[in-house]
């Protein structure tokens, strides 16, 4: 489960988001996501928390952010088995992994004009400089 801090805090105004998406996790989903913009992204997964930092951007437009950043955190999921049928449930490496991925594919699509996300290509480049 995933949702955004602007989410959680127009359903539970007052109310930390991170608060909000931690008890999301006490519910049933294997995992929940919590992103932050330019503060990052956080998960809870079997009580521990994991961050993911924001990489630094020169911000263009932020059209399309989230989107890229769940289609990212998706299609790594995929590469990896963790969907569908038989899927095994994640671990925080994997996690973490995952959530760096689709943190680079967000700034990306930040660092250009209108929703224009990443390509896979874009992303390994991206994360092989570091």
């Amino acid at each position: 489960m995933k949702a955004s801090d602007e989410d959680l805090e127009w359903l539970y105004p007052g109310r930390d988001p991170e608060e909000s998406i931690a008890h999301w996790a006490t519910l049933g989903p294997h995992f929940t996501v919590l992103t932050r913009g330019a503060k990052g992204a956080v998960a809870f997964l079997k009580g521990e928390r994991l961050f993911a930092p924001a990489p630094k951007v020169d911000v263009v437009d932020t059209v399309g952010a989230g989107d890229s950043f769940m289609s990212a955190l998706l299609a790594t999921m995929h590469s990896d088995g963790a969907l569908g049928v038989g899927s095994r449930s994640p671990d925080s490496v994997s996690l973490a992994k995952w959530l760096r991925f689709a943190a680079n594919a967000s700034a990306i699509t930040c660092g250009r004009k209108g929703s224009d996300p990443p390509s896979r290509a874009d992303l390994e480049a991206r994360l092989a400089m570091g």
